[in-house]
């Protein structure tokens, strides 16, 4: 039986969703590198996420590519962790945000 790494397990919800992101976020450039250095030069990503989204390219091709060198569970998860992140930075803050304003429109016009 052929053992699973980490890495292999957390991929899609890695690298994929990145070129999801990028897709839905109409990011430029040939590779998943330069999509994510375009996401954070229009400001979609805050400049502190240009290091992780580095991070999680340079781990996701450590995993794809045979450099000799293995990911642990532990370098799965925090690209894990980095990958929710960017997602809740993208889609969850956006939507929230949203909620609130419309809340506290309700909340005026009760006042008034």
């Amino acid at each position: 039986m052929e053992r699973s790494s980490p890495l292999k397990l957390s991929r899609p919800s890695t690298t994929f969703g990145n070129i999801s992101i990028c897709r839905d976020q109409k990011a430029s450039g040939r590779t998943l590198f330069n999509q994510l250095k375009d996401l954070v030069s229009r400001g979609v990503f805050p400049g502190s996420f240009s290091e992780l989204t580095d991070l999680i390219r340079e781990i996701g091709n450590l995993g794809v590519h045979a450099t000799g060198r293995e990911v642990d569970f532990w370098d799965a998860e925090l690209l894990d962790d980095f990958f929710r992140a960017v997602v809740e930075y993208v889609y969850v803050v956006p939507s929230k945000i949203a909620r609130m304003k419309q809340r506290m429109s309700y909340m005026r016009a009760d006042r008034t």
